[in-house]
């Protein structure tokens, strides 16, 4: 994630763990990258995703979302791009909508929307 901060991507974190959320503040902050932190939002049973639509180039999923790819397109621009961590919402069959990624280490899934 910092990584991705210093390399000019802007980032939403989102996740149902206040405590992730504060942790990756934290090491954006000790890095002086505050400013390419957008915002955050804290999943709840009670809270579904609500992002901005058609916006976002890249997500990363690092935890189930609950919504799988189609619950996530609406939110990608055009040509964007989901990579899902090990226990994400990887879909179990192909979906239409997406080319899947290959050149993704082992536990990691990719999918550009088409």
């Amino acid at each position: 994630m910092v990584d991705l901060a210093r390399r000019g991507y802007r980032l939403m974190l989102v996740s149902s763990s206040d405590a992730l959320i504060d942790e990756c503040r934290s090491l954006l902050r000790e890095q002086g990258l505050m400013s390419q932190l957008m915002g955050s939002f804290r999943l709840t049973s009670d809270r579904p995703l609500s992002l901005a639509k058609g916006f976002y180039e890249l997500v990363l999923c690092f935890e189930p979302l609950g919504q799988g790819l189609d619950g996530i397109a609406p939110y990608l621009a055009p040509g964007g791009t989901v990579v899902l961590a090990q226990g994400g919402d990887v879909p179990a069959e192909p979906n239409a909508r997406f080319d899947e990624l290959t050149a993704l280490p082992t536990d990691y899934r990719g999918y550009r929307l088409k």
